[in-house]
């Protein structure tokens, strides 16, 4: 299976939506998007092998920053996204977004474990644990209060990860970025898919070009 976009013209990628950054690399994950189950250890072992290295850390990095911009760090560990903790931090070296990468590699070195576990109960485990080893008297709850659960331990864990979160967002929402949406975030991604194209389209804007 190719999860590979169409390249739809021979204009520059991000102008084809407008300069709608945000737009444009949501359209390239869409095929993976469609095919990616979470929670679900032989669909995303089967993808994490059929994507490119490329693909795989362009879909990480926007699943993390969704999550973290979302909820911060202790949403992104306990939601079914933290399969892909590890893949976001090479992500972001991947796509030379340091930044970014520095961030996670310290919000990671206060979880308990590493590797971030793919397992989901096994990070909320590690999160109940660290709770408790502050004295937060977080209890394990049955699964229909886990909304409980999470917002306990979320309030509890949340302060140490405050001051990551908000250099994470101050990188985000850089001013003097043009492209829309949180541009300062998805500039590099559409800078990086423009220079590997092969690895996210099923034709190079070379190929496109010569047909017309």
């Amino acid at each position: 299976m190719d999860y590979r976009m169409p390249l739809r013209s021979a204009e520059p990628l991000d102008s084809q939506w407008d300069g709608r950054l945000y737009e444009f690399v949501d359209y390239v994950v869409e095929k993976v998007e469609e095919a990616w189950e979470w929670d679900n250890p032989t669909v995303a072992s089967h993808l994490t092998a059929t994507l490119t290295p490329s693909q795989l850390a362009l879909w990480a990095v926007l699943n993390a920053n969704g999550q973290i911009c979302n909820g911060g760090f202790s949403q992104f560990f306990f939601n079914s996204y933290g399969e892909l903790a590890e893949e976001a931090l090479q992500g972001f070296r991947l796509l030379r977004m340091e930044a970014y990468a520095e961030i996670l590699e310290q919000a990671y070195a206060m979880f308990q474990y590493r590797p971030i576990p793919k397992d989901r109960e096994q990070r909320i485990g590690a999160l109940a644990d660290m709770a408790d080893a502050i004295d937060a008297g977080v209890e394990e709850c049955a699964d229909d209060e886990e909304i409980d659960f999470y917002c306990s331990l979320a309030q509890t864990l949340g302060p140490q990860w405050d001051e990551l979160e908000s250099r994470y967002y101050a990188l985000i929402h850089r001013e003097g970025v043009s492209g829309g949406y949180n541009a300062a975030f998805y500039r590099p991604l559409v800078d990086f898919i423009e220079m590997h194209q092969v690895d996210f389209f099923c034709r190079s804007l070379a190929e496109t070009t010569s047909e017309r």
